[in-house]
């Protein structure tokens, strides 16, 4: 059986007396849809807060918890649909919030309790908190800060309006925020959620726009568990060491045509592209010796290779420049042994770093898959001794570099500070930018993802449902000094003037034009 793919699963309390609830219910449906449309495989309950039904676990067998409504029976995929038909037709009550998370942090428990390959739990609270307390009692908050940390989970509460001191721009960042966390004492709500914080590892408090990101960047990361595979030199030695991802690419939302991305596939003569082949009668195969060996279809790409990480030869760090590391996400390779098996690993370590030279390797990440050609570039003062890992493209993949045979003859190039302004001025992590960002961009969701989502939000719900007002757009167009700066450089292309030009060419070859 092949192992459970890997998800999030979360539980969402959702406060339907919120002052602010169709802003409110904007943020959850972004988040819905954002799962939606990638078609995410992550895991989903919603619980109704202040809901005019009481029927959930709890109830049945203590007093109180009343207005809590686990009005969905059981965990599902992110469905915006059936999540906004929930909260559309539910009247309202009066429920005391403290209970309300304590049932989210049993449900979280005890709904995903059989479910393998889960990443992150996640518990999402949305509101603004706006509802007094009726009653506060310290074994809530004891019952649900022991819940989160049991599972290790992830805790966000969306809706309030908190100060944020400094730009967010990575995880640490927000438990740095967390834990330095200024909020008003007089405000019952607020001194109580930041009680809970306080005492748990992994949560924070933040407005609508920001949690809509946070709940997507706060989180564990796909890929984070160690690969425990050790580092092979020829046949004999085997290194302890486990690989670890330290720098992650994603897959954003983007459109596809509803027809799939290929069309039907036919088979066509090499020297004329007129004259169709049948499928009977193409036989698949491999050039071998200036001969053609045939191989069953099914056999054609298929790998065999067991499972290893194996060290080809060693090279000086100039013959692998940093344009070639471009592979999916960064690795860090570390020590996985005692101290004394780690010896190897750390004197490795060192006399690489002291003669310049990096590691080429084979990595085969599981049975049969196929192998990747990757550098391992030694960091003797990191704690533990460590490599970093990038993977390579083969040679068919890389263009020769060109070198000048004399630098006397390369053509000279001029800096236009100009541009340097201006790129420095759109960028929110400079301290030059003219704008400013509660939240980094790798911690953001794509803006232009987000434009793509909210128009089929409105598809959709064949309605306008105006989910661009939790957006933080960052794409408008710059105005101010920088620009006319730029302006003043860059010659302006007038466009009634191209395309007059482009009227009277009647040649659409490009023939002419100087490559």
């Amino acid at each position: 059986m092949p192992p459970a793919s890997k998800k999030d699963c979360s539980i969402i309390l959702f406060d339907l007396a919120s002052k602010s609830r169709e802003r409110a219910t904007q943020a959850l449906l972004k988040i819905c849809c954002n799962n939606f449309f990638i078609d995410s495989k992550d895991l989903t309950k919603l619980i109704l807060l202040n809901s005019d039904v009481t029927e959930n676990r709890l109830a049945a067998h203590h007093d109180g918890y009343d207005h809590i409504n686990e009005i969905a029976k059981d965990v599902m995929v992110y469905n915006p649909s059936v999540i906004l038909e929930m909260i559309e037709n539910s009247g309202t009550g009066e429920a005391n919030w403290l209970e309300g998370l304590q049932v989210a942090v049993k449900s979280l428990k005890e709904e995903y309790e059989d479910i393998g390959g889960i990443v992150t739990f996640q518990l999402l609270f949305i509101t603004d908190l706006v509802s007094p307390l009726a009653k506060y009692d310290k074994s809530h908050v004891d019952k649900i800060v022991n819940g989160i940390n049991q599972l290790d989970a992830f805790f966000y509460v969306v809706g309030p309006d908190i100060d944020v001191p400094f730009p967010i721009k990575s995880p640490n960042h927000v438990n740095l925020w967390m834990k330095n966390l200024q909020v008003d004492e007089t405000n019952q709500n607020l001194t109580i959620i930041k009680d809970i914080i306080s005492k748990t590892k992994n949560s924070v408090v933040c407005d609508y726009k920001m949690g809509v990101h946070l709940f997507f960047s706060f989180r564990n990361w796909g890929g984070t568990q160690p690969w425990q595979v050790p580092l092979g030199i020829g046949s004999q030695i085997q290194i302890p060491a486990q690989t670890m991802k330290i720098l992650n690419d994603t897959v954003q939302c983007k459109l596809v045509s509803s027809q799939g991305r290929f069309g039907q596939t036919i088979w066509i003569d090499a020297e004329d592209e007129s004259i169709e082949i049948p499928p009977e009668d193409v036989k698949s195969g491999v050039m071998r010796h200036e001969k053609f060996i045939e191989m069953p279809d099914n056999k054609m790409f298929q790998s065999q290779t067991p499972r290893s990480f194996s060290i080809l030869c060693f090279t000086d760090s100039a013959n692998v420049p940093e344009y070639l590391m471009r592979g999916g996400g960064c690795y860090c390779v570390l020590p996985n042994g005692t101290d004394e098996k780690n010896e190897a690993f750390n004197i490795l370590v060192d006399r690489l770093a002291e003669q310049n030279k990096y590691v080429i390797a084979r990595r085969v990440y599981n049975n049969n898959y196929l192998p990747k050609i990757v550098a391992l570039v030694p960091k003797p003062d990191h704690n533990p001794k460590c490599f970093y890992l990038n993977s390579l493209p083969f040679a068919d993949d890389v263009r020769l570099g060109y070198k000048e045979r004399s630098l006397d003859a390369a053509p000279r190039t001029e800096v236009v500070t100009e541009v340097y302004d201006f790129l420095d001025s759109i960028n929110i992590d400079s301290d030059r930018s003219v704008r400013t960002a509660n939240l980094g961009i790798n911690m953001m969701q794509d803006s232009n993802a987000q434009k793509i989502i909210n128009k089929a939000a409105d598809k959709l719900f064949d309605k306008y449902v105006k989910l661009e007002e939790v957006d933080t757009d960052l794409v408008e167009a710059p105005t101010g000094k920088t620009v006319e700066g730029l302006k003043n450089v860059w010659a302006e292309r007038k466009l009634a003037e191209v395309k007059k030009d482009d009227d009277k060419d009647d040649d659409n070859s490009d023939n002419d034009f100087d490559w």
